[in-house]
C-alpha cells in the first residue's frame, strides 16, 4: 500500500523513487494527465537555460550514486 500523502503529492519526475512510481500508477489516467500538464505549463518548465545536454548528463551521472543508481558502464569497459 502506498502512503496517501505520496499519492496526493506525486508529480511527474525523470528520476522517481519506487514509492513515487507506485503512487503515480495508483492515480487515474486523467489525474496523471492533469498533473503532467500542470508541470509542463509551470514557469520553471518554460524558462530557457544555457546548460548543455552534456552538462545535464554529467550532473545526472555524478548525482546518480547518491540516489542508489549506478552510472552506466561504457561499452567495451
Amino acid at each position: 500500500m502506498v502512503d496517501t500523502r505520496t499519492v496526493n503529492t506525486v508529480m511527474p519526475s525523470a528520476t522517481p523513487t519506487e514509492e513515487e512510481i507506485a503512487a503515480w500508477q495508483e492515480l487515474p489516467r486523467d489525474e496523471q494527465l492533469r498533473r503532467m500538464r500542470q508541470m509542463l505549463t509551470s514557469p520553471e518548465a518554460s524558462t530557457p537555460c544555457n546548460t548543455t545536454m552534456a552538462e545535464i548528463w554529467a550532473e545526472i551521472d555524478s548525482d546518480a550514486p547518491a540516489h542508489g543508481y549506478l552510472p552506466p558502464v561504457a561499452a567495451g569497459a
